[in-house]
């Protein structure tokens, strides 16, 4: 019994949130998407950290991959946010796989 609580503890303080990073109660300021399906979003509100791969010119944009499940489910909650001048906290996965140079999204929470 002891090992199983042993286990148990040990997965639940490994298995936390992968988020690097995130902006809190910014807005959608700008969207923009391509052929390939990736999409960059810039927001207002201000980062808590950036990943190294992060660009200091743009350090309020994101990027993610509209081609996925999870990446339609984001363009989904970003464009709603975005109609409905709804603030949003993004979180991010603290690496740069879908832009070079922007923090790939790993959640979107729109505030109420």
């Amino acid at each position: 019994m002891i090992k199983l609580k042993t286990l148990l503890a040990a997965l639940l303080l490994t298995s936390g949130s992968a988020v690097y990073a995130d902006v809190s109660g910014g807005y959608v300021t700008d969207m923009l998407s391509g052929s390939s399906g990736i999409a960059l979003v810039t927001f207002s509100g201000s980062r808590t950290a950036s990943p190294a791969c992060q660009s200091a010119s743009t350090p309020g944009r994101w990027a993610f991959d509209s081609t996925t499940a999870a990446g339609q489910t984001y363009l989904a909650e970003l464009l709603t946010a975005y109609a409905l001048r709804k603030p949003v906290t993004i979180g991010g996965s603290g690496i740069c796989d879908v832009w070079y140079d922007n923090e790939s999204i790993a959640s979107v929470t729109i505030a109420n």
